[in-house]
C-alpha cells in the first residue's frame, strides 16, 4: 500500500472517530438533560405505593401501614446481601440507627431486594447485628419495590417527611457516621402536638 492510500485511510478513520465522539457526547448530554429539574428536589416527589413483607412474618409493610398511627419521618433503605457496597456500609448504618433508636416519630424500613430470609439471617448473625426497635427489616424477594421508588442501583436511601413527601435521596453507599445524617433526621422529625 502506498503512502497516499495510508494517509487517506488515516484521514477517514480520524474523521469517523471525530464524528462518532461528537454523536456520543451529544447523546450523553441529551440523555442527562431529560432528567434535569429546575428545583433541588429529588425526582421522586413523595413516597409511592409499595408493598413488602416484614422479615420472619407475613405482615405487609406499605405506605398506609407506615403512616397509620401518627405522622412520622420515614427512612426507606434498599440493600441486599449480594451487594458488596451494601455490605460495607450496613454495619455503619445500623450503628447510626442504634444511636437514634429513641428518636420519637422516626421509623426506618430496610428493604432487602431479590433476597431470601436465610441469607439475611446468616448475614445478620455473622456481623452480630441487632435490629433497633424503630427499624423494620423487610424483604422483597422479587425486587418490585425498588422500581416503585425508581431505584435502579443499590444501596439507595430515601427520607420522607410526616406527610410522605421526599425530603432527601441518598444514592450509593454513605458515610453514615457523618453528623450530616443525624442533623438531617433531627431537622425533619415531626413536632409533637
Amino acid at each position: 500500500m502506498d503512502k497516499k492510500k495510508i494517509n487517506l485511510l488515516l484521514g477517514l478513520f480520524t474523521a469517523a472517530l471525530g464524528i462518532g465522539l461528537i454523536i456520543y457526547f451529544y447523546l450523553q448530554y441529551s440523555f442527562v438533560k431529560t432528567f434535569e429539574t429546575k428545583s433541588d428536589r429529588p425526582l421522586l416527589k413523595e413516597m409511592p405505593a409499595f408493598t413488602v413483607t416484614k422479615l420472619d412474618s407475613n405482615e405487609i409493610i406499605d405506605k398506609q401501614s407506615l403512616y397509620r398511627t401518627a405522622p412520622q419521618l420515614v427512612m426507606v433503605h434498599f440493600w441486599a446481601t449480594w451487594c458488596a457496597p451494601c455490605l460495607t456500609e450496613f454495619p455503619q448504618l445500623m450503628a447510626k440507627l442504634e444511636g437514634m433508636k429513641d428518636s420519637k416519630g422516626f421509623t426506618v424500613v430496610l428493604i432487602a431486594i431479590n433476597e431470601n430470609s436465610q441469607d439475611i439471617h446468616k448475614f445478620l448473625e455473622k456481623k452480630s447485628i441487632k435490629i433497633p426497635p424503630n427499624v423494620i427489616m423487610a424483604i422483597d424477594e422479587k425486587g418490585k419495590s425498588q422500581f416503585d421508588f425508581g431505584t435502579v442501583k443499590i444501596p439507595e436511601t430515601y427520607l420522607f417527611n410526616a406527610k410522605g413527601v421526599t425530603v432527601e435521596k441518598f444514592i450509593g453507599p454513605q458515610a453514615w457516621e457523618d453528623r450530616f445524617f443525624a442533623d438531617k433526621i433531627q431537622t425533619n422529625l415531626p413536632t409533637s402536638p
